[in-house]
């Protein structure tokens, strides 16, 4: 055929028709996206970069081209974004240098942003990270320095990041002595960066190709809020409803809700300036009357829990699903499955992103490891 796609090359060097997809990808999803458009991943004859393939920390199973270097190859990770606890956000390391823009930009497309440190924590987090990533591993103009999300746009000595914040109103800055000092003139030092020794802040040019770190603030959903007491992301429903479409919402969330969640339950009940007194949890009596387990089939025995005064009372013999009430520091008490009250979804941080998910509401309680 003279034409297999119209957006697709014919290269008489090739044998066949190519097509550069300018949007970053994970291997994985590179693979999917070329098998989607009809084209698998050909077997290339392969020219290494210098010290490639090495499969840093065992961890590269996948290929790139380095596109600057006469198209050899070198070994990745194929992995994406890796969540931090300490934060709640999710980094990933860029070793392949690239402009200050075009770093913002490949973040963006990744659905995430160029670095900015929040707190001496996040500090901390960052410079292990850049730690980890040793100079013989970065493609890169200088591999002390690793680019950050903020830069002084209008070459007035006026720092901003990328949300329009002061380094200050972000909560982190630590300039290296004598920085900023826009010395590489008459281009000058505009984009921020991190530098490998002690984590200090430089000026550089935003020209240069350095190494990256985007960070995503959630690996989950964008409306939902990390909690470290739960180790998971919560999402409160203000809106009343019965437990029966409590569950099925957090369904279609693709969240459950599981168990030793009261504190953090309270807490994110409290941060919300919500003024809620009762909440659905996901643990119910609905298949036999008076035993009570919670969706995923935790028997009541195996909860530690608080009950409010003169609870359960199984009111007419109607009240089968529980409540819990955050106002009363998280005691629980019966009502009927057919009230409607707010409630709130839950969604476990997992090692992997793409781990099957029990879509099923769990309880908003604690729970004990007892018989």
């Amino acid at each position: 055929n003279s034409e297999f796609r119209p957006d697709y090359t014919f290269s008489e060097k090739g044998g066949g028709w190519l097509k550069l997809h300018s949007v970053p990808a994970t291997w994985s999803d590179a693979r999917i996206l070329c098998h989607a458009e009809g084209v698998p991943l050909s077997k290339l004859p392969i020219y290494w970069a210098s010290g490639e393939p090495n499969n840093f920390e065992n961890s590269e199973s996948c290929l790139a081209m380095v596109t600057s270097n006469n198209g050899t190859m070198r070994d990745v990770k194929c992995t994406k974004y890796n969540f931090n606890e300490k934060t709640g956000k999710c980094y990933k390391f860029h070793r392949h240098g690239l402009t200050w823009p075009r770093a913002h930009m490949t973040c963006m497309a990744e659905g995430a942003h160029l670095a900015v440190i929040n707190s001496e924590e996040e500090f901390g987090v960052l410079r292990e990270l850049f730690a980890k990533n040793p100079d013989n591993v970065i493609f890169s103009s200088n591999t002390i320095y690793a680019a950050l999300g903020f830069s002084d746009p209008n070459d007035g000595g006026s720092w901003i990041t990328i949300h329009g914040q002061t380094l200050k109103e972000a909560g982190f800055e630590r300039w290296q002595s004598g920085e900023p000092n826009n010395a590489s003139q008459p281009v000058g030092e505009l984009c921020g960066v991190m530098y490998r020794g002690n984590g200090n802040f430089y000026d550089a040019p935003c020209y240069w190709p350095l190494a990256f770190i985007c960070v995503s603030s959630y690996n989950f959903r964008f409306d939902y809020s990390y909690n470290k007491k739960a180790e998971g992301w919560l999402k409160l429903h203000e809106v009343p409803t019965t437990w029966n479409d409590a569950q099925f919402l957090c369904k279609a969330e693709a969240s459950p809700l599981t168990n030793q969640l009261r504190d953090a339950i309270i807490e994110h009940v409290l941060q919300s300036q919500c003024s809620l007194q009762t909440i659905f949890t996901g643990v119910h009596s609905i298949y036999s009357k008076g035993v009570y387990s919670s969706v995923e089939g935790v028997p009541l025995s195996r909860m530690s829990i608080q009950w409010a005064p003169g609870q359960p009372d199984n009111f007419e013999n109607s009240e089968s699903c529980l409540v819990m009430l955050p106002g009363n520091n998280g005691t629980v008490g019966d009502v009927k499955c057919t009230d409607v009250f707010p409630f709130v979804c839950y969604k476990k941080r997992t090692q992997s992103l793409n781990t099957t998910l029990t879509l099923v509401l769990e309880a908003a309680i604690n729970s004990t490891d007892g018989p």
